[in-house]
């Protein structure tokens, strides 16, 4: 059986309670391989994540960023017995039993070493680490986490965790958005119908790519992007099963 180390980083904030829970007791649902489920903290509370079942390789007791968090995980994946890396943002985690196994079947059909969300929807081109599974392979051959400038389907410049991954794009299936029902462009995330990503979950949701594009601007106003994601939080507190449930299946036509 193969065994995943499935990992996160924590940033500061009260949400890691929901964050943590959710996250655990879906990956807790996957059938068919080990996981073993590892934190980095990044100046947040070390016990919803402990309780939740998940060891800590690096704490932090201050906000060190999301980068020293992934590189920590990375070298812990390095000395462990693992076969597979799978990074999670805090706010993401994988929503059938069966995902791994159709992940499997998928990069053996289409030869690839890896499965990553890619956001369209926020012009992006490149595998996301805020769900992302690499075989021991690809590791070995270098990948990393480091940020450089990068040109986005908009021409504009950016940089983000991950665009270091670009020349490896050949490696990595990737997962679009395929919400039936969506509440917002970015918030609220299914992606390949197997992984759940909230979006912004840790931090501000009026900050975002997304939002200072102006693409979206002639329907959606700017301080609506916070209300909303504010409100997708609150439902998936309340029966996270119906909310995603929800988004996956939509309504019949």
């Amino acid at each position: 059986m193969s065994k995943i180390m499935a990992c996160t980083v924590a940033a500061p904030t009260e949400r890691n309670k929901v964050w943590a829970r959710l996250q655990s007791s879906y990956l807790d649902k996957t059938k068919h391989v080990e996981i073993i489920k590892k934190v980095a903290i990044n100046g947040a509370a070390e016990l919803p994540w402990v309780n939740s079942g998940y060891s800590i390789v690096k704490s932090w007791n201050y906000n060190k960023g999301h980068l020293s968090g992934l590189l920590a995980l990375t070298e812990a994946f390095k000395s462990s017995d693992c076969d597979w890396f799978l990074t999670l943002d805090s706010d993401a985690w994988p929503i059938t039993d069966d995902w791994f196994i159709v992940c499997e079947r998928l990069m053996s059909e289409k030869g690839k070493l890896g499965v990553a969300i890619v956001r369209c929807e926020n012009f992006d081109t490149f595998p996301h680490p805020c769900a992302l599974m690499a075989h021991r392979t690809l590791i070995e051959k270098g990948i990393n986490f480091n940020m450089r400038p990068q040109i986005n389907m908009l021409g504009d410049l950016f940089t983000e965790l991950s665009t270091n991954y670009v020349d490896f794009d050949r490696d990595f299936l990737p997962m679009v958005r395929t919400n039936k029902i969506n509440f917002h462009p970015l918030f609220g995330g299914i992606y390949g119908h197997m992984f759940y990503h909230h979006g912004a979950g840790s931090r501000s949701a009026a900050q975002t790519r997304l939002s200072a594009s102006g693409m979206y601007d002639h329907f959606i106003k700017k301080e609506s992007h916070a209300i909303t994601e504010e409100a997708l939080f609150k439902a998936l507190s309340e029966d996270h099963d119906i909310l995603i449930r929800k988004m996956m299946d939509g309504i019949s036509l």
